[in-house]
């Protein structure tokens, strides 16, 4: 076996080390990338998730104010947490489920008889109120507010009620709920009864008239293009036009029905000198067929009014 000489193997390791530099060098940077990637994206997440409505806090805002014989105050939510209160050797301690956000600075200078110190803890889910005395707590809920009441030891009867515009406020808006509540019942009972529609006519020597009769109400658009005039309903209904298309009144050709998505349409041929108009009543639409000779003598009736009006102005004295 032939042996390099160590001169040549010293001589030769630099070079093989520059060799291998390159592959070593962007193996390392491929695994620095990805642990910047990972990095980053756990950053992601977890900005989401402070973000998100289950994380993040709610707002409020908080008042206090002496009364008669007792302190009260007020704190008004956003959205009303689930809380618990409880006494622990005069520290007042009301928790939240969730995080709450409260400049409470300001209740120890209102009401410095009652409260020493009052603390948010860091994660917003709780308030610590120190009591200058062993006041009985009182708490009442109503709407978005909690009004609690800081009552001496020796209180007596009934605690304070509600003020008369919080009352008021809490029954209107329980009569608003009760509203609403009963005109989605209304609309759910609607909801179960099927559309239905009669097709009534009447025949008249200078128009034809079609009514549309629904039971409940829908919407309609009525359109004409030359001889084939569409009505559109935003519903539909099987509808009975035997009489009309087996005697179809005068200036009516034909008519059909087709359901759509959006409902159904009545599709009408007419005469061309026809005039077409319609109008809702009620839960109705009406649709009047005027044929050339009504507007003949609408338009000469109109002339002779125009010319009479002109012949006698209206306000000319007589003289004898």
């Amino acid at each position: 076996m032939r042996h390099q000489p160590t001169e040549q193997l010293i001589e030769d390791a630099p070079a093989a080390r520059a060799h291998r530099a390159p592959a070593f060098s962007l193996r390392w940077a491929i695994e620095y990338l990805a642990w910047l990637f990972i990095i980053f994206a756990l950053a992601g997440i977890f900005a989401l998730a402070v973000l998100s409505p289950a994380f993040a806090g709610i707002s409020a805002g908080i008042k206090a104010s002496k009364e008669r014989g007792f302190a009260r105050i007020i704190i008004g939510f956003s959205d009303l947490p689930k809380f618990e209160s409880e006494v622990a050797a005069g520290i007042f301690i009301l928790s939240f489920d969730k995080p709450v956000d409260v400049d409470v600075a300001q209740v120890p200078e209102d009401i410095p008889e009652y409260v020493g110190l009052i603390r948010r803890d860091p994660d917003g889910r709780a308030l610590r109120i120190a009591l200058t005395r062993p006041f009985q707590v009182n708490i009442m809920e109503a709407g978005l507010e909690l009004f609690i009441d800081l009552l001496p030891p020796d209180w007596k009867g009934l605690p304070p009620p509600l003020p008369a515009a919080t009352v008021k406020a809490l029954t209107e808006r329980a009569l608003e709920v009760e509203r609403k509540q009963a005109e989605e019942a209304e609309q759910r009972k609607a909801a179960r009864i099927p559309y239905k529609l009669k097709v009534r006519l009447a025949r008249h020597p200078t128009f034809s008239r079609i009514v549309f009769q629904w039971n409940k109400f829908v919407t309609f658009n009525l359109s004409r293009k030359g001889r084939t005039v569409e009505l559109k309903f935003d519903k539909s209904a099987k509808a009975n036009l035997s009489q009309l298309k087996a005697d179809p009144p005068k200036f009516l050709q034909n008519i059909a029905t087709q359901d759509t998505a959006e409902g159904m349409t009545m599709r009408l041929t007419v005469d061309e000198d026809v005039d077409v108009r319609g109008y809702r009543e009620g839960l109705s639409y009406v649709l009047d067929l005027t044929g050339p000779d009504a507007l003949a003598e609408a338009s000469s009736a109109a002339l002779a009014d125009k010319i009479a009006a002109e012949n006698n102005p209206a306000g000319s004295k007589k003289t004898a």
